[in-house]
């Protein structure tokens, strides 16, 4: 081999070695921590997406704001400028792109959580006016809100960690057992954000769930665990969603036969009463097991589903103790809420 060649070669392993660093670094931008089944990610500019479609919706739909006064008498002309440039956008090209379940929403969210703080590079055509409007208001963020939203996003976690660590491999296991379906078989990847998801309807802040593969999105302001264990229960609860699908899979698909031999629909969204249900009833357990004697169900706090809370308590406890089968189980509640309506 000639020496020419030799240096080439040793170019570009090392040219190659970079660029998997480089690569390595990108996706694991943002990282705060991990336990046994999760990796947990606090994303510059996943947080700044979310602030923005946050605020544009508490401005459109009520016309208040998520940013305080005294933080905007701190900002130049310039700044604010910026700011309601950026806010604009989000109402005018944005506002309907639902962050779970839009197409352009679901893309930016993939592509957008493997970038480095620092900068935006090699944007794909279709996210650039999104990108170039984050880009523009990287600065105004960075100054009067990232520290804030980043150190709730820490706190969170850091609150959390060693719950999680303590009860994920029983809660896994038995949400598998109750579900009859496999846990993810990778670790699944948490963005802690600030804010998480809200809609025109529903303008509370909350968790989502993106699937294939599972990737949760957690909020970490104001009351996200409040009560103490709220985080760890709606943790496991959108991590479970992989378990339970609409109409397929063991508790979709009991569901969606046991009423069409009844001859009627099945009871709109029971299978995520179903789910909001296990994986609440399963941390519960953990939470006791932790000196949490008085956690209740979040979806009884907060009266999800509440007209299927009654059932759910009456027959699904025989199910989740092994008396009888879900078949069974279901079989009850699908006549109790056909009753229930007549």
């Amino acid at each position: 081999m000639s020496k020419i060649r030799l240096y080439l070669l040793i170019a570009l392993t090392n040219l190659s070695v970079f660029y998997t660093s480089v690569c390595a670094q990108e996706i694991q931008a943002g990282k705060i921590g991990e336990s046994e089944l999760y990796e947990f990610y606090s994303n510059f500019w996943f947080n700044m997406h979310h602030f923005f479609k946050q605020e544009s919706l508490i401005n459109s739909v009520k016309g208040t704001s998520v940013i305080e006064k005294a933080t905007l008498d701190k900002m130049t002309t310039g700044e604010r400028s910026v700011l309601q440039a950026v806010i604009e956008y989000y109402k005018t090209e944005l506002l309907d792109e639902d962050l779970r379940t839009s197409d352009l929403m679901s893309a930016f969210k993939q592509w957008i959580i493997g970038r480095d703080e620092e900068r935006l590079t090699d944007i794909p055509e279709s996210l650039r006016g999104l990108s170039e409007q984050l880009q523009n208001a990287a600065a105004v963020y960075r100054k009067y809100f990232w520290a804030d939203h980043q150190a709730a996003n820490k706190a969170v976690l850091e609150q959390n960690l060693d719950l999680i660590k303590g009860s994920e491999k029983r809660v896994s296991e038995r949400l598998s057992d109750l579900t009859k379906s496999y846990w993810d078989n990778k670790k699944i990847r948490v963005d802690i954000s600030y804010y998480a998801k809200a809609s025109e309807r529903n303008l509370t802040n909350r968790p989502y769930t993106s699937l294939f593969p599972t990737h949760v999105v957690m909020n970490s302001s104001g009351k996200a665990d409040t009560p103490r264990g709220n985080w760890l229960e709606l943790l496991y609860h959108e991590s479970s969603h992989h378990l339970i699908l609409s109409s397929g899979g063991f508790v979709g698909g009991t569901i969606r036969d046991i009423s069409q031999v009844s001859g009627q629909r099945s009871p709109r969204q029971l299978w995520h009463a179903y789910l909001f249900y296990f994986s609440g009833v399963v941390t519960q357990a953990e939470l006791k097991k932790q000196g949490f004697d008085n956690y209740e169900l979040y979806m009884v706090r907060n009266k999800v589903f509440s007209s299927y809370i009654p059932f759910l308590l009456e027959y699904l406890p025989s199910y989740i103790e092994h008396k009888v089968s879900l078949h069974k189980a279901t079989t009850d509640i699908v006549e109790a809420i056909r009753k229930s309506r007549e």
